[in-house]
């Protein structure tokens, strides 16, 4: 009873504002997900307080909380591969809090990424946060990325965010962005195509020409969808 409670509290911004301390929401947060194995109805108030630990104004890395955003972010890996919890955190607007951490340099892009893809199979959620500064930020990640497992997971929630299209692809980073993430899905496919992928992906892109990296130059306007 106490933790339904909770919860319902929780689903109000009131009741998530009234825990300042990030660790407290975390802690209630982490609590919540684990009840919700057994009682689903606890979901709702665990995505929502999920999704507010995300968003807090100050962020998790600043005034003392700097150990706050890697557990959040590792929680949120675990519950959203649970098909039973990504309507409810979809729901909740853990995407829209998700994609800004990916703009500028940011050490957590791999673990966001993993949590993105699949939250992106709700078809609702992925057509509301496929704006053109989302799938920008995404591929800006992607570019930016030096370990292949960050390439990987940053190009297929790329692909999931546009739904396949890479004519946005494009429009927001070039065709290094679409090179990276033709490369990075081919790698899926065998051991073998990894390594060709992996070894051909930075020679490909240095003969491509210097404009058509330049993130700054895409069109404000997404491209036409590319046939399917």
């Amino acid at each position: 009873a106490a933790a339904r409670a909770a919860a319902a509290t929780l689903e109000t911004p009131g009741g998530r504002d009234s825990l300042a301390n990030g660790r407290d929401l975390l802690l209630v947060c982490a609590t919540l997900w684990a009840l919700s194995r057994e009682h689903a109805s606890l979901a709702a108030g665990a995505s929502a307080a999920h999704v507010a630990l995300l968003r807090r104004p100050a962020g998790l890395e600043a005034d003392g909380e700097g150990g706050l955003l890697a557990p959040a972010l590792a929680l949120l890996v675990e519950v959203a591969d649970e098909p039973r919890f990504t309507g409810r955190l979809a729901a909740a607007g853990a995407l829209p809090a998700l994609l800004p951490l990916l703009q500028g340099e940011h050490e957590h892009a791999l673990v966001v990424a993993r949590s993105l893809s699949p939250l992106l199979k709700d078809d609702a959620a992925r057509e509301a946060a496929c704006t053109t500064a989302n799938v920008r930020a995404v591929a800006a990640a992607l570019l930016a990325a030096e370990r292949e497992e960050a390439r990987l997971a940053l190009s297929l929630a790329l692909v999931e965010l546009v739904d396949g299209d890479f004519g946005r692809v494009h429009a927001a980073g070039g065709w290094p962005a679409v090179v990276a993430a033709l490369a990075a899905a081919a790698s899926t496919a065998s051991p073998q195509m990894a390594s060709l992928a992996s070894g051909a992906f930075e020679p490909l892109v240095s003969f491509l020409p210097a404009e058509a990296s330049a993130l700054s130059k895409a069109p404000t306007q997404p491209a036409s969808a590319l046939s399917k």
